[in-house]
Order: structure tokens, then sequence, then C-alpha cells
């Protein structure tokens, strides 16, 4: 049976873009439930103590395009939570009992995004890019190699490249400690092509080769069986190339995840300091 301290900790995956139990709603309730928990049989029920009848009808708000909680999880997590409850019988209080008014744990919880907050965490995905859920080397790498997939040659010891410019480089299997593979949107004005990349990720966490393929070009995913490294699938929730810079920017430039903030910029100093030196020369 669970314990106060296991619902305390209980955590869910989260849902974005796709239908989700309320997370504000999902953990008042489950602060009852610690609380009923906690305090079995050291006082007398009160209002807010939860039942397990109370537990088989509780309902959640559904959201669909804020954060949520998964749906399948937090069902599951209530269906384990019965015995519990069932082990403690809670007798209808008075309705004139006391009331516990006390700031929910779980909700105290800083990782957990409300209000403004939220809105502003959603603003920034939807400008800046994902914001990246594993850390990143306290010192910013170097930029990476780029270079083509059919530039690459992978041998059991070590991977080879020639990347822009004819500039050549190495890296030696033992230096590698996964390769992530993954899909990048590009749009245009009457389609959306996934262009495939893989990233070469030494055990600092750094990015020190990134590989790009063609459309129809599945070598890139099979060139690195022989290595005898993992190979993983990045995880993106819009598979952009802004949600990829930030979590290896030293593999995207700039300009390659916000053309179009680049080019907003080149005009607006074109306009701010090119116009008016050439007005001033008499142009």
């Amino acid at each position: 049976m669970l314990s106060a301290d296991d619902v305390l900790l209980a955590r869910f995956s989260t849902t974005k873009f796709r239908p989700g139990y309320d997370q504000g709603e999902v953990d008042e309730f489950l602060d009852r439930v610690v609380q009923t928990l906690r305090e079995a049989g050291t006082r007398e029920p009160v209002r807010r103590d939860v039942s397990v009848e109370e537990l088989d009808g509780v309902t959640f708000r559904q959201t669909s395009w804020l954060e949520g909680y998964a749906i399948d999880e937090v069902d599951a997590f209530l269906a384990e939570l019965r015995p519990s409850l069932a082990s403690r019988p809670i007798p209808t209080p008075a309705l004139d009992g006391p009331s516990l008014d006390r700031t929910p744990e779980r909700a105290m919880d800083p990782g957990r995004p409300t209000g403004w907050r939220l809105v502003g965490q959603v603003l920034e995905m939807l400008t800046i890019g994902e914001r990246p859920t594993e850390p990143r080397p306290l010192v910013r790498p170097p930029e990476a190699p780029r270079a083509s997939a059919k530039n690459v040659v992978v041998t059991a010891d070590e991977v080879r490249w020639r990347a822009r410019r004819r500039v050549e480089g190495r890296l030696a299997v033992a230096e590698i400690r996964q390769i992530v593979l993954m899909d990048l949107e590009y749009s245009s004005r009457s389609s959306t092509v996934l262009i495939p990349y893989a990233l070469v990720i030494d055990h600092a966490g750094a990015v020190r080769l990134r590989a790009v393929g063609s459309r129809s070009d599945r070598r890139l995913r099979q060139m690195w069986d022989g290595l005898g490294v993992p190979v993983v699938q990045a995880s993106f929730l819009a598979g952009r190339v802004k949600d990829a810079r930030r979590r290896w920017p030293e593999a995207f430039s700039f300009v390659h995840a916000y053309p179009v903030s680049t080019t907003f910029a080149v005009l607006a100093a074109y306009m701010l300091v090119v116009v008016p030196i050439l007005i001033a020369l008499g142009f």
C-alpha cells in the first residue's frame, strides 16, 4: 500500500497540446490524500479527508493546449491508491467539523509553473524554442563541424569526416558517448519537409559532429550500427530547428534556427544605420 510520502513524491509525465488532467486539480486532490493518510488515527475525521467513495468518483478537468498530467498515469496511480484509503474507514463527519486551511504541499513545488509563469513558458516555447530538460556543459563548447552524410565514414574504431571547406576530422569511439538522431522540419509556402540529422555527442555532453542527410537517405540512420555506442532518437514537441539549437547551440547557428528574426534584424540595421549614412553622404 502507498504511504503519505509515496503520494507526496508522486510524479507524472506532462502533456502538451494533447489531453491531460489539470495539474492544479490533481495536486489539490492528492494534497488532501496526503493529509488524510498522514493524520490517520491521530484525530477525528474532517471534511477535507478523502474517502474511498470520493476517490472512486473523482473527476478532473482536462486540458489540451496547456501543460497537464498524463491521464493514464494519474488513473493508474489512483487505482493503486485505493487500498491505502480502504484500510482506513472514514465515517461521515459533522458539517461543522474543524477545517484545515493548510497550504498544499504538492502545490508548493516550485518546479510546476502556474499563472503568468506558465504563460511565459508557453510563449518562450513558441518563439524561442522548447526548453532543454537535460543539463548542458557549464562552458559552451566550440562550434561543431557540419558534414554531409556522404562525407562521413564510420568504422568500429572511429568516425572520420570531411566538413565544409574540405576540413577533415576524426573522433575515436572511446570519446563518443552516444549518437542522437532527429528529423527537423523545414517549411516553405507550399510544403513542409523533414531533414534527418545525426549528432555525435562526447562524454561531456558536447556535439563533436553534426551530420545531415537527404530526405530519402536512410544511410544516416544505419551507418552507426557498427560503432558500438548507444543510438537514440531525440524527441521534440514540434521538431523545429530552434528546439534543437536550445539543446545543442554548438550544432545549430542562430541564423539557421531563427531565419525570420535574422532577416528582420538585418533590415532594421539597414534602415537605422546604412540608410542614414547614405542620406548624409548625399546618395
